[in-house]
């Protein structure tokens, strides 16, 4: 039976010691679920592509700030193993751009990051999908920007979001499943739909208290674990594609840390 400790470790040259640690750290930390939420978009003037375009435009821009949402914890155990140890760890902390807060519950201080739209997913609830970014014509949005521009303006988004996560059962209710089909038309950034069978209710409150701006706590942290069942592709043209995929139930692929 193998050995889980390594007893000699400290006897190594401490060069080989700093490798070691080195080579214990990811190249990056992994994807995690964020939660979505309202009142995040910003509504700023379309910039003409005509410069001696002298007509009067009413389009607009609609961007989603990402950058807002809630940063997630990290767990970096080398960071408490010794202080060469740490040193190493802090390092790889400063290169990744994650930060160290003071948790007020915990009474420490914690690792977080902020959302990474190239690996990160947004998870939308049922109680948010009617707001959610994904869809031009939600009521928060059309009261905004109706209050903002006016009647008969014209809007086209950019956001960022890549990745999606959504409850399965909002495909049950008919006006809520065609909000799908404006992120797939209109989202080109958009790159997997994942869908969860048997949202676990932990999952929901912390979602709900997120959206709400109850500050959640630092030590919670959603991940998605393997165990893809189906994966369909929506191709947009030959190089731009959605991947849709049914998660299965979310006691089995949603994880808090």
């Amino acid at each position: 039976m193998a050995c889980a400790t390594f007893h000699l470790f400290p006897r190594l040259p401490p060069e080989l010691c700093v490798m070691i640690w080195r080579e214990s750290l990811p190249e990056q930390d992994g994807p995690a679920l964020f939660f979505y939420r309202k009142g995040r978009w910003l509504a700023t003037d379309a910039e003409k592509t005509d410069e001696n375009d002298e007509t009067e435009d009413d389009t607009f821009s609609l961007s989603f700030h990402h950058y807002v949402l809630e940063h997630v914890p990290v767990r970096i155990p080398l960071a408490s193993v010794n202080h060469e140890a740490r040193s190493i760890a802090l390092s790889w902390v400063r290169q990744q751009g994650i930060q160290t807060v003071f948790c007020e519950e915990r009474q420490c201080h914690v690792f977080v990051r902020a959302f990474d739209p190239t690996r990160d997913a947004i998870y939308v609830s049922r109680a948010t999908w009617e707001y959610a970014i994904f869809c031009d014509r939600c009521e928060m949005c059309i009261h905004d920007l109706y209050y903002i521009y006016g009647d008969g303006s014209r809007a086209h988004t950019t956001p960022d979001i890549q990745h999606v996560v959504l409850p399965a059962p909002i495909l049950d209710i008919d006006y809520q499943a065609r909000g799908l089909s404006d992120m797939l038309l209109w989202k080109k950034n958009i790159r997997s739909i994942s869908f969860i069978a048997g949202t676990p209710p932990s999952l929901e409150r912390d979602a709900e208290k997120g959206n709400s701006g109850m500050s959640l706590a630092m030590n919670r942290r959603w991940e998605l674990r393997g165990g893809y069942d189906k994966a369909f592709i929506w191709m947009r043209s030959a190089i731009n594609c959605v991947k849709i995929v049914t998660l299965g139930l979310g006691a089995d692929v949603c994880t808090r840390l």
